[in-house]
């Protein structure tokens, strides 16, 4: 795996076809220049989640890259164009503040959280594709019990992040991840899960 940081503040990328080119070569690059170290080791960790992704299930992640991203660009964002998308980062978001949050907590702060409070203060509008759903299902807080009605309803809890892993296996639209999440595991609020993924609407 090729790593590269380039000088810019931009969007960092994963895309594992770069290294067959002779220049760039590297399947990641990190645009986080002159941002808070946390964040950008939260970054490479999101993007090196998204080349873990790739490397588990490569056609599911390609069919959900090529929706989210190629075939959104060329005949719009539909239905299930946003839900590809959706997935796809929402999954490495989950990777990106669970890991970051478990190495800062566990090396430097006890008391660390990630961006947002790890991501608890993002409200259902402010994005619809880096969400906190992921992270939910692995954390026992209520963002709309705590902040109010335009936070996501999150009663689930209990999962862990390998459970979750195990589930996006063969994934490759928003609602099959949830139903693969219900089917492989026993969970005393699975009948939640419908709820807290429904937070998030295709517009």
């Amino acid at each position: 795996m090729n790593i590269s940081a380039s000088k810019t503040n931009a969007v960092s990328s994963h895309i594992h076809q770069r290294r067959w080119l002779p220049i760039i070569g590297s399947q990641i690059v990190l645009k986080e220049y002159g941002e808070r170290s946390d964040q950008v080791i939260g970054t490479t960790i999101h993007e090196l989640a998204h080349a873990s992704h790739w490397n588990m299930d490569r056609e599911n992640y390609n069919d959900l890259a090529w929706k989210g991203y190629i075939e959104a660009k060329t005949v719009g964002m539909k239905r299930h164009n946003k839900r590809a998308r959706r997935l796809l980062e929402t999954w490495a978001t989950t990777v990106e503040i669970y890991l970051t949050r478990k190495l800062y907590r566990e090396k430097y702060l006890s008391n660390y959280s990630y961006i947002d409070n790890d991501f608890q203060l993002v409200r259902i509008i402010d994005n619809n594709y880096y969400t906190s759903c992921g992270y939910d299902m692995t954390d026992t807080d209520n963002q709309r019990s705590i902040y109010g009605a335009d936070y996501p309803n999150d009663r689930v809890s209990g999962y862990s992040i390998r459970q979750l892993e195990n589930a996006l296996k063969g994934s490759d639209v928003w609602g099959e991840w949830k139903d693969r999440v219900k089917s492989l595991y026993n969970n005393p609020t699975e009948h939640h899960l419908d709820e807290l993924f429904n937070n998030w609407k295709d517009d």
